[in-house]
């Protein structure tokens, strides 16, 4: 099967993430050792918005040239999650002066259990359906907007008076959006497999 342009792009997406992480991880080890390197978390942020970027360039790509496929709905997403979970998990263990916020452990934990959940979900819907169909939702774009930009604030250091009540806007949406796509695999679920 020959890769699409915009297959080849999510790829590439994916092969970013553990640069960005591994600058992350040595600048957190930077301000552990009293002598922080800011060049790399600025790194880190000029990737992070790269790769953010990338991933509305592929899906232009996918929509506007007819290159969506199996493959894309598979890779695209999983290469979102991979992206923000691995940010929010350094970012939740972050050394003290870092940066001015952290991530709290119990968000950490909802999306992580959300993710799986989901996951699961679309495991058991693949083993009884032989298919899983997975329509965007708006509260779950609105939820991955969000996520990137509470990424962003920690990463560039804005200021934290205005990041608990973005925080529990995305926690709503993330919570409102999985109970949409448990509904989603429900009726998928319950659909007729044959038909006649």
């Amino acid at each position: 099967m020959s890769l699409t342009l915009a297959n080849k792009i999510t790829i590439c997406r994916l092969l970013f993430v553990p640069v960005y992480i591994l600058l992350l991880v040595f600048y957190n080890i930077s301000v552990n050792e009293i002598s922080p390197q800011p060049i790399l978390r600025w790194s880190a942020i000029i990737l992070f918005i790269f790769m953010v970027s990338l991933d509305a360039f592929d899906g232009y790509i996918a929509r506007t040239k007819g290159q969506i496929t199996k493959l894309g709905t598979v890779i695209d997403p999983v290469a979102d999650k991979i992206l923000l979970v691995s940010s929010l998990i350094v970012l939740s263990g972050s050394p003290h002066g870092a940066f001015k916020i952290d991530f709290p452990k119990w968000y950490l934990f909802t999306v992580i259990s959300r993710d799986t959940f989901l996951m699961i979900g679309a495991a058991i819907i693949h083993l009884i359906c032989g298919n899983v169909i997975v329509q965007p939702r708006p509260s779950g774009k609105a939820s991955t907007f969000f996520q990137i930009v509470l990424i962003l604030w920690i990463l560039t250091g804005l200021p934290p008076t205005a990041f608990p009540p973005l925080l529990h806007i995305t926690t709503a949406l993330i919570i409102y959006s999985t109970f949409g796509y448990f509904l989603d695999g429900m009726r998928q679920l319950n659909k007729p497999r044959f038909s006649g």
